[in-house]
């Protein structure tokens, strides 16, 4: 590279001066409309790129804008989420509260069921002793009736007097009446 800048060098030398002068202006006008153009190209390209990077700004606020939009949607389902796992641990609350309760009433239930049964054994023995004592109060005012009809035949006493009769019917009916009460 030396030898031509040498070359080129010595060329330049061995020209007339005024040649040499318009060489020199003519690569000083060069050099200028290249510094010119250079220039241009060059604002042209800062140009360019001052508006990709406003626009890359924009873009930067729409982001940041999204970004934030997104933070306060997040913040909200943060509390949605806070809100109901609260109402979900007050339902399993209310729900072990009705299941218990729930227990409890089947157990009462249970309990009544074996009560009405025992009270529905013991009103089957009511009822059949009533059925026994009503037969007795029949056989006996049968009796009654028929010793009342023998007495006036016969004009006397051979057995129990009504009197007699009629007090054990009436005893007989009050201990009904206490079986049927209770």
């Amino acid at each position: 590279m030396e030898t031509y800048f040498t070359e080129f060098t010595s060329y330049l030398a061995q020209l007339p001066e005024e040649v040499a002068l318009w060489l020199g202006i003519l690569g000083l006008i060069v050099f200028t409309l290249a510094l010119c153009i250079g220039w241009l190209i060059g604002r042209r390209r800062v140009v360019r790129i001052r508006e990709d990077v406003r626009s890359i700004q924009r873009e930067k606020e729409k982001l940041q804008e999204r970004l934030q939009a997104n933070e306060e949607e997040q913040k909200k389902l943060a509390h949605e989420l806070v809100d109901l796992t609260t109402e979900k641990d007050d339902l399993l609350v209310r729900l072990q509260t009705t299941q218990s309760r729930n227990s409890e009433l089947n157990h009462r239930l249970t309990e009544a069921r074996t009560t009405n049964e025992q009270l529905q054994a013991t009103n089957q023995s009511y009822a059949t002793t009533i059925e026994d004592l009503n037969d007795q109060v029949i056989g006996l005012k049968t009796r009654n009736e028929q010793f009342l009809h023998q007495g006036d035949t016969a004009g006397g006493a051979a057995g129990p007097t009504a009197l007699e009769l009629a007090e054990r019917v009436a005893r007989l009916e009050r201990k009904l009446e206490a079986l049927i009460s209770t």
